[in-house]
């Protein structure tokens, strides 16, 4: 079949990444020692594709979800954390509507992009919006808030129950008397797995 140059690109991302951290070349060789030179601007380039890739698979948020969103942020007035904001598809347009809002992710090149969206919608500079390059289990609010939104499917991101269960802890800490957690989670479709 025909393979598009993303199919290309992430394979090549892929081999390196994962064929040859597990040890495909040994270290001694002349390539592990390029490797090893190497290794964390790789990390970063292949970061980079892989938040580029995300963007193209998921786009912008449809105008419904982020309106589901507005309204809870309505009735919940004052400043929003988004956890695992990513290149902001729920963050971007939340600032343009003029909520002020901050992100989480521990993916910089997610920030990167983000950064590049909010310069180009004219909010790179804006007191308004806030990022933090951390860990959402263990991000050090630096303020309680109104509404805190773990979306589109970020739950994923956590191993397990338990890590589940400390990281509603945590938000917990970071919420505003009153405030509210949105977390939205997919619900698959079981009928197209049975057949």
């Amino acid at each position: 079949g025909r393979t598009t140059a993303r199919s290309r690109v992430f394979a090549v991302v892929s081999f390196f990444v994962f064929g040859y951290r597990g040890e495909m070349k040994p270290r001694d060789s002349p390539l592990g020692s390029w490797y090893d030179r190497h290794e964390m601007a790789l990390i970063r380039y292949t970061n980079e594709i892989l938040a580029w890739e995300y963007d193209q698979r998921n786009g912008e948020a449809s105008e419904e979800e982020v309106g589901w969103y507005r309204k809870y942020a309505d009735k919940n007035p004052g400043r929003i954390l988004e956890l695992a904001c990513g290149s902001g598809r729920l963050l971007v347009p939340l600032a343009e509507s003029g909520y002020q809002v901050d992100g989480v992710d521990n993916a910089q090149a997610m920030l990167n992009r983000l950064s590049k969206k909010l310069c180009d919608h004219g909010l790179n500079g804006e007191a308004r919006v806030r990022t933090f390059l951390a860990d959402m289990k263990a991000f050090p609010f630096p303020q309680r808030y109104a509404l805190v939104i773990l979306g589109y499917n970020s739950l994923q991101y956590v191993g397990s129950k338990a890590q589940a269960y400390a990281l509603f802890q945590h938000v917990l800490t970071g919420l505003e008397r009153g405030g509210t957690f949105l977390l939205m989670i997919r619900v698959p479709n079981m009928d197209r797995f049975r057949n």
